[in-house]
């Protein structure tokens, strides 16, 4: 993965904050699809052995992902394809995105 900063400290990095940023359309969006980036950055940086660490970010995971589509206005496509592209952003290649939750 490439290291890439974080500079308003959001807990999404900021290229990913900018994908967002053009994606969004309004706030309550934007709060859905930023919950998403930190729920997929955190199924990343979370250690695989601490059986709690991975329950609780799975689900953070679950929460965002059910505020994506009940509180985004999104549609099953438009959502299919901000997840996907956050996933491959995140883990940087579309087969590791594949493991991501």
């Amino acid at each position: 993965m490439h290291p890439t900063p974080d500079t308003d400290s959001n807990g999404v990095r900021d290229d990913i904050d900018n994908y967002i940023n053009g994606f969004a359309k309004n706030d309550t969006k934007m709060a859905n699809l930023t919950q998403y980036g930190r729920a997929v950055q955190a199924s990343v940086e979370v250690d695989a052995n601490d059986r709690i660490a991975v329950t609780a970010v799975k689900e953070r995971y679950l929460v965002a992902l059910s505020f994506l589509y009940s509180a985004s206005g999104m549609g099953q496509s438009e959502i299919n394809q901000f997840t996907a592209e956050i996933k491959s952003l995140t883990t940087d290649t579309l087969i590791r995105a594949r493991h991501v939750p």
